[in-house]
């Protein structure tokens, strides 16, 4: 496993042109190029030999050096990939390495097909515990390589940062370790990225023949447009979107304010320093001589939905409540946030074992929606558009019950929904109830709650949810049905697919989540083909998506780019064509948060 020295590279660089295919890794200074982290490695794996191009001169943590020949110029780095160019390039976890790329102005890899095997791995399993390259390479015989890290923990090689939460986060110093230990790590994370690309990819090939075979729609246009999708997905995060550091920074002073003046009174009542943890809550309740929360077993419990509604049980939620608002969201948006006040989350493409995306570092899927923020500071405030751009927000409407109501040929709701109804009104017409719980037992229905949870968001009885429910499927008889079928299937077969060739596998909770995956699965796949379409519409333009949040588009408009809403609504609604309830999409804008929202209006 070779070293590049200043003396072999143009010779291994110029051999590259005998490849086609290639495993691809960086070794970084941090996660975040936005805020100072840099590669200071690059690991290029052929079929034949994996090649460590060093570009750090720095000492380790002992004050040694790399071979002063290893020490290649930066300046090196568009050569090498450009060499690439028209391969087939596996990274795992594709877009974390190209955006330190994109951060050197290094745009080469735009040339190649990118394969990320964190993305695709999701497709071969969509059940693991892991898809880290560790857990992914046991697949094909790798076992965890954990000796980097071993090293960096017992040397101290990390700096903690006070990111506002009980524990700090531990930053990791990859480039203070020793040169051959770091190298041949680096190495051998290339070589299980290139192995493991081809065994997904082939993988993947199989189990499509497979479902052809069953008479199933096959697996790989679902392959492909993971693969399209990826490019679109780090142009977005690339992008970011920015925030009112201003703003965001009084709001977390407001809600600090509010949750130390919380742990004052806490304190004044019980004589207690205040900690958010079950021995300081025990005393607490004990010393007031108030009742607290148990679990099924008796033990006590002080989580939020155990929490008695006494003094101490209101102080601690309050607290919760702003220390939430203050950490999670305002300060790490602030701590997070580069130079220019852009935030760049990571939408992970393969995070859910639905097929839809989670997102992390921020989550911005999780900020609290319009109507369900009346915090003084309401998050969604943070983010503001660009100058010369306004926010344009656009939502598929009802999504995942239309798809499901098309799956089941419901033809009546069908009709009264193409008739100007929504879907909830359509149900509670059919089912001769009101709307809230007709909403509420379609909500149920597809995040597969028993009867209990279906009582409580009823407010009533568990006798009148059990009628309810069972009145319910009485008369939308095609959902019973559509329903049934998929767990029989699931519990037949193992598996099912959607109507997108995805597999779906048996849930580890049970048979009964298997409709929810059916149907979220779906609609994360349309929303996938919607982004690639809307990307491609916007390729030419000023304007650029941002965001993505379950099933709605945040895009950055140019103010000179009005006429391209109309075409980005029909990209979205024409994503899937293949069902007889049309999809539709509504249409926010705002010109001065992402929280302030109006219906957009052409005129």
């Amino acid at each position: 496993m070779p070293v590049v020295t200043k003396e072999t590279a143009d010779l291994v660089v110029r051999s590259f042109a005998d490849y086609h295919i290639f495993g691809l890794d960086l070794e970084t200074t941090g996660l975040n190029p936005y805020t100072g982290a840099k590669l200071f490695s690059l690991i290029i794996s052929t079929a034949d030999e994996d090649y460590y191009f060093n570009f750090d001169g720095t000492p380790d943590h002992l004050g040694n050096l790399a071979p002063y020949n290893t020490v290649l110029p930066l300046r090196l780095l568009p050569y090498i990939i450009t060499a690439l160019k028209g391969g087939t390039v596996f990274i795992h976890n594709a877009k974390f390495d190209q955006k330190f790329l994109l951060v050197e102005e290094v745009l080469a890899l735009n040339s190649c097909r990118v394969i990320c095997t964190y993305a695709l791995g999701r497709l071969v399993n969509n059940l693991l515990i892991s898809y880290s390259l560790d857990a992914l390479g046991k697949l094909i015989g790798y076992e965890k390589d954990d000796s980097v890290e071993k090293y960096i923990t017992k040397h101290k090689l990390y700096t903690k940062v006070d990111v506002g939460k009980k524990s700090p986060r531990k930053d990791k110093h990859y480039n203070l370790v020793p040169f051959d230990i770091i190298s041949n790590y680096g190495m051998r994370d290339g070589r299980v990225c290139y192995e493991l690309g081809i065994y997904i990819l082939t993988r993947l090939e199989e189990m499509s023949e497979e479902q052809i075979k069953l008479g199933l729609l096959p697996l790989m246009p679902v392959v492909e447009r993971e693969i399209e999708l990826t490019p679109v997905l780090l142009d977005m995060e690339h992008t970011g979107i920015k925030i009112n550091r201003a703003y965001t920074r009084e709001a977390y002073e407001y809600q600090k304010d509010q949750y130390q003046e919380i742990e004052q009174k806490f304190y004044a009542l019980t004589g207690l320093d205040f900690e958010d943890g079950r021995k300081t809550l025990t005393a607490a309740f004990k010393k007031m001589g108030l009742e607290h929360g148990y679990t099924e077993k008796g033990n006590p419990s002080f989580k939020d939905e155990l929490l008695p509604d006494n003094t101490l049980g209101n102080l601690i939620r309050d607290w919760r409540h702003s220390y939430k608002l203050a950490t999670t969201y305002y300060k790490n948006f602030l701590d997070i946030a580069d130079d220019n006040d852009v935030i760049h989350c990571n939408f992970k493409q393969g995070g859910t074992s639905t097929g839809r995306f989670s997102c992390s570092e921020p989550n911005l899927q999780n900020v609290p929606k319009h109507g369900e923020d009346s915090n003084k500071y309401p998050v969604r405030s943070c983010f503001i558009p660009r100058e010369d751009y306004f926010f344009l927000m656009v939502d598929y409407d009802q999504m995942e019950y239309r798809l499901l109501l098309d799956l089941a040929g419901e033809e009546e709701i069908i009709n009264k929904i193409k008739g100007g109804l929504d879907v909830h009104t359509a149900t509670a017409e059919e089912m001769d109830v009101d709307r809230f719980a007709a909403k509420t037992l379609n909500f149920m229905l597809l995040y597969g709650g028993g009867a209990q949870k279906l009582a409580n968001a009823l407010g009533t009885n568990l006798q009148d949810a059990k009628a309810k429910k069972n009145k319910y499927f009485r008369t939308l008889t095609k959902v019973k049905s559509i329903v049934n079928a998929l767990i029989n299937t699931v519990d037949r077969r193992g598996f099912v697919t959607n109507r997108f060739g995805r597999r779906l596998q048996k849930p580890v909770e049970g048979s009964y989540k298997i409709p929810n995956h059916f149907i979220q699965g779906g609609c994360g796949d349309i929303v996938k083909i919607a982004m690639v379409e809307v990307a491609k519409l916007l390729r030419p333009y000023k304007s650029r998506m941002l965001l993505q949040i379950h099933d709605e588009l945040l895009i950055e408009l140019h103010k000179d780019e009005k006429h391209l809403v109309p075409k980005i609504v029909k990209a979205m609604q024409g994503a899937y064509k293949e069902i007889s309830l049309p999809l539709t999409a509504g249409t926010d804008y705002s010109n001065t948060n992402w929280y302030d929202k109006e219906p957009y209006n052409e005129k």
